[in-house]
Order: structure tokens, then C-alpha cells, then sequence
């Protein structure tokens, strides 16, 4: 059997945090923490080492999801899922430098975050 994928979801909506793992644990990933701002983030990624984190761009604290993904991209190589309702041109531009990253609008239809999720598995 395939080992479970390790996902960290990064969401300031404790709701939308309790859907996403829902979602994920039905399809068979492992939820390894869901947390709800940068700096959490960033130590679960150091202490959990996840295989992918779903990360929402509007966070709680100082740093935005983008900002957050810039400082893990500086000890880690872990894909970053971009999860967010803003579609404009200034928030795309922000995170094009980064690599191993791409962006889910919400509302997004499940079958689209699972097909960018996976797209990183096979990698």
C-alpha cells in the first residue's frame, strides 16, 4: 500500500480548516496539522515535515501566505498549494519567483485541488 501523503493546511477560517480535512482524510492523505498563520506554519513544516501544504494567502499574524511560503522555501523544498479568492494581478505576481508553488481559486471544485495536489506527487 502507498504510503499516506502528509498535508499541512495553512487557513485563518477554522471552518474551512475543519472541510479541508475532512476532504483530504476522505481521499486518503494524512492531515499532519492545520494551522492558521505564518509562524505556525513555519515551525509545522519543521517539525512535521509534510509532503505538501495547502496554504491559504490571507493569514492571522504579520506574514501573508505568500511572505510564509518565501521563508519555508528558504529551508524547505515542500510544494505549496495556494489556496484564495484574490485573482488579482499583483498577488499572482508576488509568488512567481517561488517554485514548487500553484494556485487554486476558491471557490475551487475538489476535483481541481486533487488533481494539483497529485500533480506534485508524481514529481
Amino acid at each position: 500500500m502507498a504510503e499516506k501523503l502528509r498535508v499541512l493546511h495553512v487557513d485563518d477560517d477554522v471552518i474551512m480548516g475543519m472541510q479541508i480535512k475532512e476532504l483530504l482524510e476522505g481521499e486518503g492523505y494524512e492531515v499532519s496539522d492545520t494551522v492558521s498563520s505564518g509562524a505556525e506554519a513555519i515551525e509545522s513544516v519543521r517539525s512535521n515535515r509534510p509532503g505538501i501544504v495547502l496554504m491559504d494567502v490571507r493569514l492571522k499574524g504579520g506574514m501573508n501566505g505568500i511572505e510564509t511560503a518565501a521563508k519555508i522555501r528558504s529551508f524547505s523544498d515542500v510544494p505549496v498549494i495556494f489556496l484564495t479568492g484574490y485573482k488579482n494581478t499583483s498577488t499572482l505576481e508576488s509568488a512567481r519567483g517561488l517554485a514548487n508553488t500553484v494556485f487554486v481559486s476558491k471557490p475551487f471544485e475538489v476535483v481541481k485541488l486533487f488533481e494539483a495536489i497529485e500533480q506534485f506527487r508524481i514529481k
